[in-house]
């Protein structure tokens, strides 16, 4: 399976740079299953149901590993790599052309720790001792994307981070309570630019949509901070320039 690096991805684009290294899934995946393993049962003694899938719940530690592994296959729950996943860069700069760069890394991948991912799954034990693992929803997952990797948010987050984004930092983000209608232009624009990243106007519209209706930014709040996004150099930086160019445009009351 493929293994991405933080140089791997830029904003939407999960194909930036080529993969090179692998790792092998049969390697991998007993650690993997361990953990997930860990985190049912702490689910588990938290909730302290009576029965677990229609059992008495163990009282020693490893049957009740041995149950929840068992329970684990006979419900076809998945481990984190056999879905999609947000992820972003977690190596950045205040100074750098973008400090927040995010995108969906396909299903079967591994990643370094230099990438952070937004867990694909949550899980729920009902009050009879039923366990379910439920994904993220895919519109959720877009949405979150699309503000990730607004000139909003980076601008935001610039004012914290000196050489890495914590996930501290990314959980303080104020992000704003969405609409149903509003969640949906934000994950149908996602999806749009995971397929293409290099849609310059589909990110100028989706720019604009982000500042002036979710964050209430002015015309003026607008011209003042992407005035502050100067530093990069090379095609990414043409790219953004010519984002912010276009976004004054279709501004309302923009010079365009």
């Amino acid at each position: 399976m493929p293994l991405y690096g933080g140089r791997c991805i830029h904003q939407f684009d999960a194909a930036f740079q080529p993969v090179e290294k692998c790792v092998a899934e049969n390697e991998i995946r007993e650690m993997l299953l361990r953990k997930q393993i860990f985190r049912l049962a702490k689910i588990v003694r938290e909730k302290a149901p009576l029965k677990l899938e229609g059992k008495p719940v163990p009282e020693s530690r490893d049957e009740l590993n041995g149950r929840l592994r068992e329970g684990f296959g006979e419900n076809k729950f998945k481990l984190d790599y056999e879905m999609p996943r947000l992820a972003y860069r977690e190596i950045a700069a205040s100074t750098n052309e973008r400090t927040l760069i995010a995108a969906l890394i396909p299903e079967r991948s591994t990643m370094n720790h230099k990438l952070m991912y937004l867990q694909p799954t949550c899980y729920d034990l009902s009050d009879a001792g039923k366990l379910r693992q439920e994904a993220v929803p895919e519109t959720e997952v877009h949405a979150i994307l699309a503000i990730l990797n607004s000139l909003v948010a980076n601008y935001y987050i610039r004012s914290r981070v000196s050489s890495t984004v914590s996930v501290f930092y990314v959980n303080e983000l104020p992000l704003p309570k969405l609409p149903a209608a509003h969640k949906r232009k934000l994950a149908d624009s996602a999806a749009k630019l995971s397929e293409n990243p290099r849609d310059i106007k589909e990110r100028a519209t989706l720019e604009v949509f982000i500042a002036r209706e979710l964050y209430g930014l002015s015309l003026d709040d607008w011209k003042h901070l992407t005035s502050t996004f100067t530093f990069g150099s090379g095609t990414t930086k043409e790219e953004l320039d010519e984002i912010i160019r276009q976004s004054l445009t279709f501004w309302p009351g923009g010079p365009g």
